[in-house]
């Protein structure tokens, strides 16, 4: 019997070329798997200024329930091999297709990024949103003090630069009607300061960063003006203070969201009064007390804006030489960290709380603490979205 062998059929180019291109493929994607295996997990996102997903706990339940698969996904996310570098292209890329927004940030004129701002949250029970409840929380809670201790409570919702600088959105960007909210405010909660007019009158000037969602210490000198006019006090223009460069590298929140790499830094400046009290601050019944408003070290890191105050603490205490008997206490998200600066010029006392991190009852700690005026400062955004201003009526 005649053994024939077989040939073996030759490959032609375009075979040769999708086996090659399969292999670099698989290569390519199980090198990826392995380096993201690899790479060291971190637990804190520095440039994001946020705590990165921990790997999720697995049961049979959560997995049923989808919960570990979403938490998975996140985690994964959150620990890419070179996440900022895929970010920045993806910003890149978006702005090639000319859309108006990446990560929920508008790439807007003049070098701004600003915060998107277009949804409120609504509570699927009662159909309110959360900036309405909040608002009722607030009344509530100005109401009980006036009846308790005579005190006035005023109220600060500051507009967000996608309304102030609104001109420099890109067009036709879907932005929620920041005016009608604050009037909304204005007929809920008493003695309301509306700071749309002084903002608006210096939209030309750096009032907010450019990439970072807080207003800078110029916008927080006109504001404070503004409050001291309600209060009183004798408000103060801007050329009345010394000013202090404390950073020419800030780069905030917004740029964090975006990784828009051709971004150019802030500048934080810091107001002096001419004759700047001494202080005393004390963060967190009495854990630890310095004798400075601003937390130097925080300038050699990412979270430049934590000068201010040491960023978002749960209580701050400061007592200046000034006996007055002027007592304020600032309940509060991190636009008042800077607005402090200014208050201490013109109190004995200023006593901050937040309550995304102070849990002890507010009541006592007002009664307590011996204040006599109150300030509640949010910025519109952030006070739409808080789930923690229940804890103001305890």
């Amino acid at each position: 019997m005649k053994h024939q062998m077989k040939r073996r059929r030759k490959l032609e180019p375009r075979q040769i070329r999708n086996r090659v291109l399969t292999i670099v493929f698989v290569v390519l994607l199980m090198g990826l798997a392995l380096l993201n295996l690899l790479w060291p997990k971190q637990s804190f996102s520095q440039n994001e200024n946020r705590v990165l997903e921990t790997f999720p706990e697995f049961s049979w339940e959560t997995l049923i329930s989808g919960k570990f698969t979403e938490g998975f996904d996140t985690y994964i996310t959150d620990h890419f091999a070179f996440r900022d570098v895929w970010v920045g292209a993806k910003t890149f890329a978006e702005i090639g297709i000319l859309k108006k927004d990446s990560g929920g940030v508008y790439l807007a004129k003049d070098g701004y990024l600003i915060e998107r701002f277009d949804t409120l949250e609504r509570d699927k029970q009662t159909g309110q949103t959360r900036y309405e409840q909040n608002l009722n929380y607030v009344k509530t809670f100005a109401e009980n003090m006036k009846a308790r201790f005579n005190i006035d409570v005023r109220t600060m919702l500051v507009p967000t630069a996608s309304y102030v600088l609104s001109e420099k959105l890109p067009a036709f960007a879907p932005e929620l009607d920041q005016n009608e909210l604050i009037e909304q405010a204005k007929t809920t909660v008493p003695n309301f300061l509306d700071l749309r007019g002084v903002l608006r009158a210096h939209k030309e000037e750096d009032i907010y960063y450019r990439t970072d969602h807080h207003w800078t210490n110029l916008g927080v000198c006109y504001a404070y003006g503004a409050f001291c006019q309600a209060v009183g006090l004798q408000a103060h223009p801007p050329s009345w203070y010394q000013t202090e460069t404390l950073s020419e590298k800030f780069y905030g929140t917004t740029y964090s969201k975006a990784s828009l790499y051709t971004a150019q830094p802030d500048t934080i400046t810091a107001y002096h009064a001419p004759q700047q009290p001494e202080v005393s601050v004390d963060y967190n019944l009495g854990r630890r007390v310095t004798n400075t408003l601003y937390e130097r070290s925080h300038l050699e890191t990412k979270d430049k804006y934590s000068v201010f105050l040491d960023g978002n603490q749960p209580i701050v205490k400061i007592t200046t030489q000034n006996k007055n008997g002027r007592k304020l206490m600032i309940i509060k998200d991190s636009y008042a960290n800077s607005f402090a600066t200014f208050a201490v010029n013109d109190y004995e006392e200023v006593t901050l709380v937040d309550l995304r991190h102070y849990r002890a009852q507010l009541s006592k700690l007002v009664e307590e603490s011996g204040v006599n005026e109150i300030l509640v400062l949010y910025n519109v955004s952030g006070f739409a979205s808080d789930a923690n201003l229940f804890l103001i009526t305890r």
